[in-house]
C-alpha cells in the first residue's frame, strides 16, 4: 500500500515498538545467546585440549588475546555506530545514518588493514619472545597470521553489527551467531579430527566469519531498508564524530583488556603455554559464574539517567541500595559455590584434575565477586553522566597487577598473577566506592551494612552443607562424565536450596534482605 510505502522510504515513521518490550527482548536474546555459547564452550574445549595438546591450546589462547589487544585499533569507531545508527535512526535521518556506517565501514577497514600489515611484519620477531616449542613454531605462526588477516574481516563485520545493536536488534545478531556456531562446530570436529591443528582452528573461524558476514548484511538491508552502501558516502566529518565518542570508549576497552588478561600475559612470557591452558580453564569456570549475575545490570543506566534529569538524588540513593543488594544476593552464591565445587566442576569438565586450573577458578572467583558488587555504582555513575569514575580505578588495577605480579611470578611462580590479581580488584573497588562516596553522594556504607551480611551468611551456611552432602558422593578419575555431571547438579541443588532456605528465614525474621 501506499502508506507501507510511505514507511519504507522514511516519510512517515513506522509504529513505534514500546522501549520495555524492546528491553525484554534483547534482554532475553543477550543471555540465550551468551549460554547458548557457554554450553559450546562447556562440549568443545575438552575436544580441542584433547586433539590439541595443553602448549598448543595455550598458543591459541594466548594468541588470541595479544590479537585482541590489536582488534582495538579500530579507535572505537565500531562502537560508536552503536550510538549513532540509534539516534539517526529514530530521527529518520537517513542520509547522516548512510554517511555514518559507511564512513565507519572504510575508515576500520583501513585502520585494520595497516596494522594488521604491521603485525604480520613483526610476526615472526614477536613469537620469539615466548617460550614456544620449536615444533609448534610454524602451527604458531601460521594461527598468527591467520589472526591478523580476520581481525581484518572482524572489524568490519563489527560495524554491520553496530548497525543492528544500534536498530534494538539484538535477537536478530544472536539468532546469527548461534546458527553460524553450528558450522563452526562441525569444522572443528572435522577439522581437528583429521589433525589438522591450529591451521584448523584458524580455517573454522574464517568461514564463520565469512557466514557471520553475509547473514548480518542481509538482515541490516531487511531491518533497514534506507541503509545503502557505497564508498562515496564516506565523509571525513562524519569519522570525526565517531572518533569524538570512540575513542573514550576505546580507553576504557584497552584497560579493560589489561586487566582482565594481564596474567595470561605474564604467564606466557615468564613461564610457558602449557601453564597458559592451565590459567585459562579456571578463567573459564570463574568467568562462567560471573555471567548470571551480571544480567541484573544493563537496565539500571537509563534508570539511573532517567532519575538524574529529575535531580532525585534520593531516588538514586534507593537504586543503588536496592541494586547492590540484589547483586549481592545473587553474586555471592554464584562464587562460593564455585569455590566449593571447582574440583568437581573441573572432573565433570574435562575428565581430568587439573589442580592449577582449579586454583586459578578459586582465586579468580573472589576478585570477580569483589568487582561485581560496584557493578550497580559503574551504571549509575553512566546513568549520571560520569563514566570517568569507573576509568580512574584503572590505573591502581594496572600497577597492582604489572606492579606486584612481575615480581611475584618470578618468585611464586603460578600463584603470583593470582595472588596480584585478588590484590588488584580489592584495592581498585576499594577506591571505586570511595569515588561512589565522595562524587555521587551515595552511602557506601549501607551495601555492607544491610546488602552483605546475609547473602554472606547464607553463604557460609550453604558452603558448609554442601561440604558435608559431598562427602557422600565418592568419585575419582574413572568415574563416568555423566556421573559427574550428575554430582555437580546434585550439589547446585543442594547448595542453593540452603542458601535460599536460609534467605527466606531470615526475610520471615525481619532480616536485612527484607527491605
Amino acid at each position: 500500500s501506499l502508506s507501507e510505502l510511505a514507511v519504507l522510504n522514511g516519510a512517515i515513521p513506522a509504529p513505534a515498538e514500546k522501549l520495555s518490550a524492546k528491553i525484554v527482548r534483547n534482554t532475553i536474546a543477550s543471555a540465550v545467546g551468551r549460554f547458548w555459547w557457554m554450553a559450546l564452550g562447556f562440549v568443545l574445549t575438552p575436544y580441542i585440549i584433547g586433539k590439541l595438546g595443553d602448549e598448543r591450546f595455550g598458543i591459541w589462547a594466548f594468541l588470541g588475546v595479544f590479537v585482541g589487544y590489536f582488534a582495538v585499533i579500530d579507535l572505537g569507531i565500531a562502537p560508536a555506530v552503536i550510538k549513532y545508527v540509534a539516534g539517526y535512526y529514530t530521527s529518520r535521518d537517513f542520509e547522516r545514518l548512510n554517511r555514518a556506517v559507511n564512513s565507519a565501514f572504510f575508515a576500520v577497514l583501513f585502520l585494520m588493514g595497516v596494522f594488521s600489515l604491521v603485525g604480520v611484519v613483526f610476526s615472526r620477531s614477536f613469537l620469539h619472545l615466548f617460550k614456544i616449542s620449536p615444533q609448534y613454531y610454524s602451527e604458531a605462526w601460521f594461527a598468527l597470521i591467520g589472526f591478523f588477516i580476520l581481525m581484518i574481516g572482524q572489524g568490519s563485520l563489527s560495524v554491520f553489527q553496530g548497525i543492528l545493536s544500534g536498530l534494538q536488534r539484538m535477537d536478530l545478531q544472536n539468532l546469527i551467531s548461534m546458527g553460524t556456531s553450528i558450522p563452526y562446530v562441525l569444522m572443528v570436529f572435522l577439522l581437528l579430527g583429521h589433525g589438522y591443528g591450529l591451521p584448523g582452528l584458524i580455517c573454522a573461524n574464517a568461514l564463520t566469519f565469512v557466514l557471520n558476514f553475509i547473514l548480518s548484511v542481509v538482515c541490516t538491508r531487511r531491518v533497514c531498508p534506507q541503509f545503502r552502501f557505497s564508498p562515496r558516502l564516506f565523509h571525513w566529518k562524519s569519522v570525526k564524530e565517531l572518533l569524538h565518542y570512540g575513542i573514550q570508549m576505546q580507553i576504557n576497552n584497552v584497560s579493560a583488556l589489561l586487566v582482565a588478561h594481564g596474567d595470561k600475559i605474564m604467564i606466557g612470557f615468564f613461564l610457558n603455554m602449557s601453564m597458559v591452558t592451565a590459567f585459562e580453564l579456571g578463567y573459564r569456570l570463574a568467568w562462567a559464574a560471573r555471567t548470571l549475575p551480571t544480567f541484573l545490570l544493563p537496565a539500571l543506566m537509563p534508570a539511573a539517567a532517567e532519575a538524574d534529569a529529575k535531580k532525585d538524588h534520593g531516588q538514586l540513593q534507593r537504586m543503588f541500595d536496592l541494586g547492590s543488594r540484589y547483586l549481592a544476593l545473587a553474586t555471592l552464591p554464584c562464587m562460593t559455590f564455585l569455590i566449593v565445587a571447582a574440583p568437581l566442576g573441573m572432573m565433570a569438565w574435562m575428565k581430568e584434575y587439573r589442580p592449577e586450573s582449579i586454583l586459578a577458578a578459586r582465586v579468580l572467583a573472589v576478585a570477580y565477586l569483589v568487582g561485581l558488587l560496584g557493578g550497580v555504582g559503574t551504571s549509575i555513575a553512566r546513568g549520571v553522566g560520569r563514566p570517568d569514575l569507573e576509568n580512574r580505578p584503572i590505573p591502581i588495577h594496572l600497577i597492582v597487577n604489572f606492579g606486584l605480579g612481575i615480581p611475584l611470578i618470578i618468585k611464586l611462580g603460578f600463584w603470583g598473577p593470582l595472588v596480584a590479581t585478588l590484590i588488584s580488584a580489592v584495592v581498585g573497588n576499594a577506591y571505586l566506592f570511595f569515588l561512589l562516596h565522595r562524587e555521587l553522594k551515595l552511602d557506601v556504607g549501607r551495601l555492607f551494612r544491610h546488602g552483605m551480611v546475609v547473602p554472606a551468611l547464607g553463604s557460609v551456611v550453604a558452603c558448609l552443607v554442601t561440604a558435608g552432602a559431598s562427602t557422600a558422593l565418592a568419585w575419582t578419575i574413572t568415574t563416568p562424565r555423566l556421573i559427574l555431571l550428575v554430582y555437580l547438579l546434585l550439589l547446585g541443588l543442594v547448595f542453593f536450596a540452603t542458601y535460599g532456605l536460609f534467605i527466606w528465614l531470615c526475610r520471615f525474621s525481619g532480616g536485612q534482605v527484607k527491605d
